[in-house]
């Protein structure tokens, strides 16, 4: 624990982590670089440790199940235990195999008269003397006609304008255990003459049989055995008709329903009460277990798990949540906890394993915060943890206080001992704030009616009302939908009404008081954009003045240094080993399933510097361009505040709490929460006068911000909630999705959604 900035990720990560997965690529062949690793003098006791933390993205596309890790057993269940239906009728299709329709067949027709046949066709229009004589030059002496036994020779004329089934009669015998042979054999010449399915007759009673999902009723639907990857959300699950947009010109799809799934997908029938795959997909996870019932001996191991996992789920307060629900769609502290429970009860399987954990309770309201609290105290995965969490460290067996500030200022141990014995001051907790009044009905507005995305259509819809040049807070319990009301509605739904995107909004049934605005600021939580030497500097604009401050000096005036020497994205004065990054990637595990399969280390030709030899010779302000880019921001904003181009933005970053980030620190390193506060620092320079001075008003401006103060220790959200109220005095309407005490505090006006 400890202020933003410390130290305690630099630990726990960049420490404590990556010495384990280094240990560990050394131990299964890996050499390291020279130099690589993390730097410490010495570590023991280090086990195996898995990670989780803000800086990797999920996958692109991943679902709820897939986060869980639930997919391949859910699909397991589905091939195990579920059967197709017809879209047509419902009527169930169960596939079978030659032997076991001849194991069937033996059972039922023992000693009695059987008659198998091979269904050629159904419903066909136009006459059947040449399919039939085709038959008999094939060596089959009976056909069924529209359900009349006939010789070949002596099979009927029919009337060619009606449809008429044609069936051949491949063998007929009264099967017994000594007849075994023949009976399998004639069933697998029936299955190639009917193409995979088999009528048979037991004392003129009918039975069908299949390889291949086929309905006697309908049988001019063709449906292909369904497959694994399929259920799995592979592409050949789409509908063919429409690539599984579920829309054709404009309207729903005809062929899937508006599914967008292949019938094979959407009527494949899992467990005891065959409740349809897409429905099982789309339950909430508490409603899993339910929806399965009892089921068959093969599918109950990966039953189990999948209880299991679910039985996690909704005791971290993730119950609600549906399978399908895309990451992108989650808000943050359920994106956290979802990934939070995968680790763990992965490294519960490992023993000795050391989960390792960053800001795991970051953005949580109390409800949720106490359920992951009992989960991760609970002693079953020893746990090391970077948190600002009051009641994770309070039942914490060992705690370790960084600081006594952030960057120089921090990196050393100020307190350390049990939880329970922890002084008062190194812990804030600040009060509950109360709500703010609501602002008068007759101040302008804008208005989101009937929204029903998500969760927010189980409560029949939600209407807000943001006023005008106000700050308004939406807060509530996680999964509460202020992602959703905020990024999923109101976010596209401005966009849409401002011409700025088409993006499609969720289900809501109007947006109203949009008039005069004409700006959309929008603070998602995303890292800053990511490339390969994107840092800190570049991404407030301020490394673009700062290599022309540099190639004004004397030594790179005699060196005959432009600015262009500085870059680090181009060839000219930056190393070409790691062309500019100071980083090297580096593999550490073959094939990775433990752990990341590759991580940066400092790149051996710069050391790290990220340029030249000659280039560093430079000099501004007694340091180089490599210690420039080492400079934290609040020290830069002090050496260049006299600079009109690079004081706005640095300062603007400081007061938004970052002022303890490096220049150069880059990007892909920076969590949700910084990347966010950064582009809110960028704007704030942007649109002037950062210290309080003259500025601009901001009154055709709406700038909305979901979960800024994650990550953000409560000592350090000061500034940024002054920021924010600066820009709504200014005029800005300015909303901000939160569960921050100290921003609700502030708000002029606040919009409280009840719990999942």
């Amino acid at each position: 624990m400890g202020p933003s900035g410390s130290g305690k990720t630099s630990l726990a990560l960049d420490t404590v982590h990556a010495a384990a997965r280094a240990r560990l690529a050394a131990a299964l062949g890996h050499p390291p670089l020279s130099g690589a690793g993390p730097r410490v003098s010495e570590l023991d006791g280090l086990p195996l440790t898995l990670a989780v933390s803000d800086r990797s993205p999920p996958p692109a596309g991943a679902r709820v199940l897939d986060l869980l890790g639930l997919t391949p057993d859910l699909v397991a269940v589905a091939m195990a235990a579920g059967v197709q239906r017809c879209p047509a009728c419902a009527r169930p299709l169960p596939v079978t195999t030659a032997d076991a329709i001849t194991a069937e067949l033996l059972r039922r027709a023992e000693g009695r008269r059987l008659t198998l046949l091979a269904p050629v066709a159904r419903g066909r229009l136009g006459g059947l003397g040449p399919l039939v004589e085709e038959v008999g030059r094939q060596g089959f002496a009976r056909v069924r006609i529209d359900g009349q036994l006939h010789r070949v020779e002596e099979a009927p004329a029919v009337d060619a304008r009606l449809p008429h089934d044609l069936d051949v009669v491949v063998d007929r015998l009264r099967p017994d255990a000594q007849a075994a042979d023949r009976l399998a054999e004639a069933v697998g010449t029936t299955l190639v003459a009917g193409q995979g399915r088999v009528v048979a007759l037991v004392d003129e009673q009918e039975h069908s049989f299949s390889e291949r999902p086929w309905c006697p009723d309908h049988p001019h639907v063709e449906l292909e055995p369904v497959r694994a990857e399929w259920l799995a959300g592979g592409a050949g699950a789409r509908c063919r008709a429409c690539e599984g947009t579920a829309a054709v010109q404009g309207a729903a799809c005809p062929a899937c329903g508006g599914t967008g799934l292949r019938d094979e997908v959407a009527h494949r029938a899992v467990g005891a009460a065959g409740h349809p795959w897409p429905s099982l997909v789309d339950a909430p996870l508490a409603c899993l277990p339910e929806r399965l019932g009892e089921l068959p001996g093969p599918a109950c191991p990966a039953g189990a798990r999948v209880r299991r996992w679910v039985e996690l789920a909704v005791s971290a307060g993730l119950g609600h949540l549906p399978g399908s629900r895309r990451a992108r769609e989650l808000a943050s502290g359920e994106l956290r906890r979802l990934r939070v429970l995968t680790t763990w009860e992965r490294a519960r399987l490992i023993p000795g394993a050391l989960l390792v954990l960053d800001e795991p309770l970051a953005g949580l309201d109390p409800v949720a915060e106490r359920a992951m609290v009992a989960l991760l105290a609970s002693g079953e995965v020893p746990t090391l943890a970077v948190t600002h969490s009051p009641a994770l460290v309070s039942c914490a067996d060992h705690v370790v206080a960084f600081g006594p500030g952030a960057g120089r200022r921090g990196g050393r141990v100020t307190w350390q001992g049990g939880g329970s014995s922890l002084p008062a001051e190194l812990l804030p907790c600040p009060p509950p704030a109360p709500l703010p009044p609501p602002p008068p009905d007759d101040l302008p507005g804008l208005t989101l009616r009937g929204a029903t995305g998500h969760v927010l259509g189980l409560r029949g819809g939600v209407d807000a009302r943001f006023p005008r040049g106000r700050l308004t807070v939406v807060t509530g319990p996680s999964g509460s939908g202020k992602t959703t009301l905020l990024v999923g509605t109101l976010i596209p739904a401005l966009r849409a009404r401002m011409g700025l995107s088409t993006e499609a909004a969720l289900p809501h049934r109007g947006l109203d008081g949009v008039e005069g605005l004409s700006q959309l600021l929008t603070f998602e939580r995303t890292g800053a954009t990511p490339g390969a030497t994107s840092c800190v500097a570049t991404l407030l604009g301020a490394w673009a003045p700062l290599r022309e401050l540099l190639s004004q000096t004397r030594e790179a005036r005699i060196l005959g240094f432009d600015a262009a020497r500085f870059r680090f994205d181009r060839p000219g004065g930056r190393c070409e080993a790691c062309q500019g990054a100071g980083l090297r990637r580096v593999e550490v595990l073959a094939g990775g399933s433990l752990a990341d399969d590759a991580q940066d280390e400092p790149c051996p030709v710069c050391e790290g510097h990220r340029f030249q030899r000659d280039t560093l010779r430079v000099r501004l302000k007694g340091r180089t361009v490599a210690e420039l880019l080492e400079t934290e921001v609040h020290e830069a904003s002090v050496l260049f505040a006299a600079h009109k181009v690079l004081a706005p933005p640095l300062l603007a970053a400081r007061q938004v709490g970052l002022g303890y980030l490096p220049l150069g620190q880059p990007a892909a390193t920076l969590s949700g929460g910084e990347g966010q506060r950064l582009r809110l620092a960028q704007e704030l320079a942007r649109t002037g006068a950062p210290g309080g001075g003259e500025a601009r008003r901001l009154d055709d401006r709406v700038v909305v911000l979901d979960a800024p103060t994650v990550g953000l220790h409560p000592d350090d959200q000061g500034p940024l909630v002054e920021a924010l109220r600066r820009m709504a005095e200014r005029g800005a309407t300015v909303i901000v999705g939160t569960v921050s005490p100290a921003l609700l505090a502030a708000a002029d006006h606040a919009i409280v959604l009840p719990g999942p």
